[in-house]
C-alpha cells in the first residue's frame, strides 16, 4: 500500500491549498471523527443494528473522500454496503479492517506531521 493510498496529500492540497497548518488541521479532524465513528459503531454492531452502523460508515466514507484518504474511504464504503445488505458477518470483518486502516492512517498522519521526524 503506497502512502498516496493512505492520504493523497497532493490531492488534498489541490482542494485546500498549500497551507500546511490547515492541511494538518483537516487531517487531525479526520483522525478524531474516525475515532468517534469507530466508538459509535462498536456496540450497535455487536447488537446487529446495521442501519445505524451504515449511517456512521457513510459519514466516515464522505470525510475520508474529502481528505483524500483512499484506504479509509474504501473500507468505510464496503462497511456501508455490507450493513445495507444486512450482512452482519461481513460487517464485523470489515470493522476489523477499519480498525487496521485507522492505525495506518494515524501512522501516515504522524509521518506527514513530522511527529516522528521531518514532515511537511
Amino acid at each position: 500500500m503506497s502512502n498516496a493510498n493512505v492520504i493523497d496529500l497532493a490531492g488534498l492540497r489541490s482542494k485546500v491549498g498549500d497551507d500546511d497548518a490547515f492541511t494538518l488541521e483537516i487531517l487531525g479532524d479526520m483522525k478524531e471523527e474516525l475515532a468517534e465513528g469507530i466508538v459509535k459503531m462498536k456496540m450497535p454492531l455487536d447488537a446487529s443494528e446495521l442501519e445505524y452502523v451504515a449511517s456512521v460508515a457513510h459519514c466516515i466514507k464522505g470525510s475520508a473522500a474529502y481528505v483524500k484518504a483512499g484506504v479509509l474511504n474504501d473500507v468505510a464504503s464496503r462497511m456501508n454496503e455490507a450493513c445495507k445488505r444486512g450482512d452482519l458477518e461481513a460487517s464485523k470483518g470489515i470493522f476489523r479492517e477499519l480498525l487496521a486502516a485507522q492505525t495506518v492512517f494515524i501512522a501516515e498522519l504522524q509521518r506527514i506531521s513530522g511527529e516522528n521526524g521531518p514532515g511537511l
